[in-house]
């Protein structure tokens, strides 16, 4: 699985800490202000002034016959230049990124890959974003992720303002884990 912050790169150029438990629908209230900027020498500040890259809930729900992934913000605003929603997928057969983002004047992807990126044509995917309500949805066929048993999410928030990248983990206060990589939920079977 590529490191959050390629992944946060690569997107932006082109437009655990969890419970045992099993379940269908993992639901996270996400501290408010816990987004961190990354400056180009890579330093990792505090942002919280940073509201349209604020995860304040999210939930991950896997349907019988699908995977959807909901995220509400402190305020998401139309007109950020570069953002995105990234969320990271481990299943039992496979793994897979399934993002979304926009770079104003050049508009935007949707789009499902593997972690090498590469894009799985997914017919049935979707996403939803209001602006009004601040939430970001996003949601994949299981016969696209291989129809797997069980599904691990992670959750993150993106957004580039020259010169730094500002992220939120939706499942973590503060920044990425050490590894760099995004928190992951339980496994959720099928529901």
């Amino acid at each position: 699985m590529r490191k959050f912050a390629v992944v946060l790169a690569v997107a932006l150029s082109f437009a655990g800490l969890s419970s045992p438990a099993y379940a269908d629908k993992h639901k996270v209230s996400d501290a408010t202000g816990d987004v961190v900027a990354f400056s180009e020498e890579g330093d990792e500040l505090p942002a919280p002034d940073n509201v349209n890259t604020d995860v304040l809930k999210s939930v991950a729900n896997h349907s019988a016959r699908r995977l959807t992934i909901r995220v509400k913000f402190a305020d998401l605003q139309a007109g950020d230049a570069r953002a995105g929603l990234v969320a990271l997928i481990k299943t039992n057969k496979s793994n897979y990124e399934l993002s979304f983002f926009k770079i104003e004047g050049i508009g935007g992807g949707f789009d499902l890959t593997t972690p090498r990126g590469k894009t799985i044509r997914c017919a049935g995917k979707s996403k939803q974003v209001s602006f009004t309500d601040d939430f970001i949805t996003m949601s994949v066929p299981r016969k696209c992720l291989g129809s797997p048993r069980w599904v691990k999410v992670g959750i993150g928030a993106l957004s580039y303002t020259d010169p730094d990248f500002f992220l939120d983990d939706a499942l973590r206060s503060g920044g990425l884990l050490k590894n760099d990589n995004l928190t992951f939920g339980p496994r959720l079977k099928r529901g």
